[in-house]
């Protein structure tokens, strides 16, 4: 257990580094390096927090924390972790203290490409069974839609997680993941499916383990955010809407706009309550109804000062990277402990305002219809040799190291333009070796010095990870056979069936002919119909089959269907001992070949090998 005077002594010592910290343009490498370092302390050693009157936060034990309330019948848990098996050890420490049944679990919110705060969920729940314990799950009314929509995105989100979170970095490159030191995956691939007992819409009251708590809608690093308020214990809990580092506005990993105005109107919410304990679901609790209301406004302050900035540049008729370049938070707030871009970043946030109110466009008539990155290159490289694109590229990086010799910085725009001209001149396809092996240690080079003078952990995790896959000679590190066990194994089966039309292969379908065709899975009882009209691919689940036009039927397992799906089966070497039926009503094949050629227009490359 940590003492209350322990606990503030940490963020005193967190307070007296940060305050030194001007900007993060002029850090220097060593400071970023400092910085870094001290705050990977504050995640040392993990621990068990008595944060007082029965609330207890497990912390540094995961990137997120799990938080246990104690009421007088049983317990409370906020938030599970991203990890079966920490969050088995975690449970286990809770036990330590009280041995009251788990009555009730709160999801305070949902992540995509990762089930941050609820796959815990699975070994808490599977005690409570053991021991004949009731469990009541509560989450936003939106969240079981959100985590059966992230399914679409997995493939892509997995790889861009493992780059911003430094999955593949050695321990000697990564220093932690802003919010945690690392992010913490389960031993076995587990479907985190989220059974949710109680939801909300805005706001709600329950009671459970003798706890009255009150349910609020949110919205801020996610649209489903729940802030948990205990007016009894006078706390709050809320998710991930502060964290002791600047707000991840936006996701470079990926993720749905994240409504910055709704953000900033949500911590209005929760600062109003008047709390005297804050317990936020990354890093540590705050003590004291001053303190957590000081940290709250200047946390909301910041948020808002982005948002209305980028708006007074919007419409001033400012281009993003102009808006970018001319947002920069006041003294008062760039100082704050809590708002030091070891997270998210303030270049980041602007881009995302501006593209979630304008879109993608920046007005500028030269980029409504833009070339591929590769055709501009290849353009390029005819006019201005690659050979001058790479010496330029080589100028601005020994200038940036030349800078750094002398005053230990860099200088970041020299080291983007290094990366900009290297990274062209991979894409125009360099003609010589010499030119490619040049290039590509320029490239590799940039970003590890890129990587150096960021203070955020995730984007120095992005770049340097890039940097690893570049001199491992391979585009992405993103595995065929990782992404099929995902299929296999974690996959539901409708997640599954929810694939075929994102992943129709439109370009060999005829769209002057129009399909129907059904699946129906004897062990689960679902019927899936695919209906395809000019190309596009409709998907109805458990539709009304009475007078219904189909092509094609296949009755089988959803196991079979899954095992060919993924290449585990072939389908021209099933047998009649399959368990398969196939049949139809129209003039086409009424046989395996017909299933073979609704299999063959599905786009499976991403996840078999050498598909």
């Amino acid at each position: 257990m940590l003492s209350f005077s322990v606990i503030l002594l940490l963020a005193n010592t967190n307070t007296v580094v940060s305050a030194q910290w001007t900007n993060q343009r002029n850090l220097t490498v060593v400071e970023a390096n400092q910085y870094l370092d001290n705050h990977t302390q504050m995640f040392k050693p993990a621990r068990i927090i008595n944060v007082g009157d029965g609330i207890y936060c497990a912390f540094g034990y995961s990137l997120s924390n799990m938080i246990m309330v104690e009421g007088t019948t049983g317990i409370l848990i906020i938030d599970t972790l991203e990890s079966t098996d920490w969050a088995g050890f975690v449970y286990k420490e809770f036990r330590k203290i009280t041995s009251k049944p788990l009555m009730g679990i709160i999801v305070t919110h949902f992540h995509s490409g990762k089930y941050y705060h609820f796959e815990g969920n699975i070994p808490l729940l599977e005690d409570a069974k053991n021991n004949g314990w009731s469990v009541n799950v509560y989450a936003h009314s939106s969240t079981a839609k959100l985590v059966a929509e992230n399914e679409l995105s997995e493939s892509i989100g997995a790889f861009r997680g493992a780059r911003q979170f430094g999955s593949y970095l050695s321990d000697q490159e990564k220093t932690n993941d802003g919010i945690g030191i690392d992010l913490k995956s389960s031993s076995k691939l587990v479907p985190a499916l989220l059974n949710v007992t109680h939801t909300y819409n805005e706001r709600a009251t329950f009671t459970v383990a003798g706890i009255t708590f009150e349910l609020i809608h949110t919205p801020g690093e996610t649209e489903d955010q729940t802030t948990v308020w205990i007016p009894s214990k006078r706390a709050v809990f809320p998710g991930d809407n502060i964290y002791q580092a600047f707000p991840n506005l936006y996701a470079i990993r990926g993720s749905p706009y994240r409504n910055v105005k709704h953000w900033y109107e949500s911590l209005d919410i929760t600062r109003n309550l008047g709390a005297d304990y804050m317990v936020p679901s990354h890093t540590l609790p705050v003590f004291g109804k001053e303190n957590v209301f000081n940290i709250l406004t200047s946390y909301r302050d910041a948020v808002k000062y982005v948002y209305d900035q980028t708006f007074r540049y919007i419409n001033l008729f400012y281009e993003p990277d102009e808006i970018v370049d001319k947002v920069r938070l006041p003294q008062s707030l760039q100082k704050h402990p809590y708002l030091l871009e070891f997270y998210g970043s303030l270049d980041w946030s602007v881009r995302s305002v501006y593209n979630g109110h304008l879109g993608w466009f920046d007005a500028d008539p030269a980029n409504l219809n833009p070339l591929t990155k590769k055709q501009r290159a290849e353009r390029l490289s005819s006019i201005i040799s690659i050979k001058t694109m790479l010496e330029e590229a080589r100028k601005s990086l020994d200038l940036s190291k030349n800078n750094l010799r002398s005053t230990g910085s860099h200088l970041n725009n020299e080291l983007q333009w290094a990366l900009e001209l290297s990274k062209m001149a991979l894409d125009a396809n360099p003609s010589t070796a010499n030119e490619l092996v040049n290039a590509t240690l320029i490239y590799q080079e940039a970003l590890r010095a890129r990587a150096s003078s960021t203070l955020s952990a995730i984007g120095r995790n992005y770049y340097l990870t890039c940097a690893v896959e570049s001199e491992s000679g391979i585009s992405r590190i993103s595995s065929h056979n990782g992404l099929r066990i995902i299929l296999r194994e974690i996959w539901t089966e409708v997640g599954l069936m929810m694939e075929y039309p994102l992943r129709f292969k439109a370009e060999f379908c005829d769209d002057k002919q129009q399909m129907s065709f059904l699946f129906s899975f004897t062990d689960s009882g679902n019927v899936y119909k695919y209906t395809t009209r000019n190309c596009v691919v409709d998907l109805e689940i458990n539709p009304n089959q009475q007078g219904s036009y189909f092509e094609f039927k296949a009755t089988m397992k959803f196991a079979l269907w899954r095992d060919i799906v993924v290449g585990d089966t072939y389908i021209l070497s099933l047998g009649n001992e399959a368990g398969m039926k196939l049949e139809g009503q129209g003039s086409r094949w009424k046989n395996m070949l017909y299933l073979h050629k609704i299999l063959h227009l599905m786009d499976r490359s991403a996840f078999l090998n050498k598909a």
